[in-house]
């Protein structure tokens, strides 16, 4: 048997929504986590957001979005031309990050809790992975309320 220690006063349970994704759409949203890990099979990086929906219907709701990047002593040159790549478009999404919060980092913490639009899909199942979401692109609110304006 196993002791439980049960919070009899806390009633709150799974709301099942919470783990399915988000409608595509746009949303308002900041990063409030970061992180870098090693790639299991790749000489590469990834940087980690974890994106915080800020307004709105979803407003709590998290994405998660990770960035490729080249590892610190690895020469481009000696990557294989896919892992270039990848690193390369990795390099395009960390500029249109800074783009959108309107700041350059040496630190990812620095783009914490600046508040943006992130455009979001939905990755269909596959495998043995359920589907998820994945941002298209990052835009800032300024450049945001001048398309909405143009339309």
């Amino acid at each position: 048997m196993a002791q439980l220690n049960f919070d009899e006063t806390n009633d709150e349970v799974i709301d099942p929504n919470k783990f399915t994704p988000l409608p595509a759409g746009k949303y308002e949203a900041m990063i409030v986590e970061s992180d870098s890990k090693s790639c299991q099979n790749a000489p590469m990086d990834q940087l980690v957001l974890v994106w915080q929906v800020t307004s709105g219907e979803h407003e709590g709701r998290k994405i998660w979005d990770r960035i490729n990047m080249r590892q610190d002593g690895i020469d481009m040159a000696s990557l294989p031309e896919n892992y270039r790549k990848a690193i390369e478009i990795g390099q395009k999404s960390l500029n249109t990050v800074f783009q959108a919060v309107g700041k350059r980092a040496n630190d990812s913490a620095e783009l914490h809790e600046i508040p943006c639009i992130v455009d979001v899909k939905i990755r269909p199942a596959k495998d043995n992975y359920s589907a998820s979401n994945e941002i298209r692109n990052y835009i800032s609110l300024e450049a945001f309320a001048q398309q909405q304006q143009a339309k």
